[in-house]
């Protein structure tokens, strides 16, 4: 009979700590919810800018350290990650169109970057994940409510 390990959850202080996935959420927060767009002044301050820098730097800071031994190396999505922006790169010279790839599919890329390291640098425990997902599907439940209930209120 096969048992399943009960693995430990981690605690903050072996986790990363609780700031950078705090930081994260509000990231997710005002990125999907366009509060740039809707309040001006964090729009000239460049909110998302200054909130992603500020999540960027607080996981940096704030990672877990390898165990005596044990090497911090990537996952193999990582991995795959850094293959595909290698062959981007290598294949660059040979597409038909680079300037119009370049210009229109980098910024979503790097979203996409920004994106995958924040989930793997803050969420790792199944309670972040949970809080995560309910963020998300909350952002985009309200973004689909919002059109029908301002034709409602305003035609």
């Amino acid at each position: 009979m096969i048992r399943a390990r009960r693995i430990p959850a981690p605690d903050d202080a072996t986790s990363g700590g609780k700031f950078p996935f705090v930081m994260f959420c509000i990231f997710m927060i005002s990125y999907f919810l366009h509060l740039t767009q809707r309040l001006p002044a964090l729009g000239a301050i460049r909110f998302d800018l200054l909130l992603g820098a500020a999540t960027f730097i607080s996981a940096l800071m704030n990672r877990p350290k390898p165990a005596a031994g044990e090497a911090q190396g990537f996952t193999p999505i990582g991995k795959w990650l850094l293959i595909v922006i290698g062959y981007m790169f290598v294949s660059l010279p040979f597409v038909e169109w680079p300037g119009s790839v370049l210009n229109k599919g980098l910024e979503p890329f790097l979203k996409a970057v920004c994106f995958y390291f924040f989930v793997t640098s803050t969420v790792n425990t199944i309670g972040r994940l949970k809080t995560l997902t309910a963020i998300f599907v909350a952002c985009q439940a309200f973004r689909i409510i919002e059109p029908l209930y301002m034709h409602m209120t305003t035609g």
